[in-house]
């Protein structure tokens, strides 16, 4: 038999147990990663939201003489992306998408308050802007499920959900959200 204290080298199964924890620091690094990655990419879609609510209470409070008698009623999400109001990071092919690369709906219909609407928001996004506090809120809606559904002038200047709640709602009957909606008063 052949002394082991004078052998060379690393046994095979030796090697494979050192293969076998760099495998799982790399799986770990990569788990992180990508939930650091959608966390950036959740804020980055906040982000935008009060972008674009900056720039609707901009372009409809430029004359000074409210929401419904503004030119700029009825604009669409390409039109608001065309004024340069909106940062060019969040425009595709002339039209706002989210960082995420789904589009970006506004409604302008109505003279007293403006939505918008966003498509296939992942689910850990669709739970952190539901736990979001929104001021000058009109409504919020995720899926098919409403939160809160404004009628007049006086309805709550905030709203967020608690994170069960937001959680039921951006994966209700076991199907992720297929779009939220959310819309402000006009200022």
């Amino acid at each position: 038999m052949k002394d082991m204290n004078n052998r060379k080298g690393l046994s095979l199964l030796e090697v494979l147990f050192v293969l076998g924890v760099l495998a799982i620091l790399l799986g770990m690094i990569f788990m992180i990663q990508s939930h650091v990655s959608a966390r950036i990419k959740s804020n980055s879609l906040i982000q935008e939201v009060l972008d674009i609510r900056n720039a609707e209470d901009t372009l409809f409070s430029s004359t000074g003489s409210g929401f419904a008698s503004n030119e700029h009623f009825g604009l669409s999400s390409t039109d608001i992306a065309k004024t340069g109001l909106i940062s060019k990071e969040y425009i595709r092919n002339g039209d706002l998408t989210t960082p995420f690369g789904s589009s970006i709906t506004i409604d302008n219909s109505s003279p007293s308050h403006y939505i918008i609407w966003l498509w296939d928001v992942p689910y850990e996004s669709c739970i952190a802007f539901a736990e979001q506090n929104w001021d000058n809120l009109y409504q919020f809606g995720i899926g098919y499920e409403n939160l809160f559904s404004g009628g007049s002038n006086s309805a709550p200047s905030s709203k967020s959900w608690k994170p069960e709640d937001a959680e039921s709602a951006c994966n209700a009957k076991g199907q992720p959200a297929t779009w939220i909606a959310i819309g402000f008063w006009a200022r």
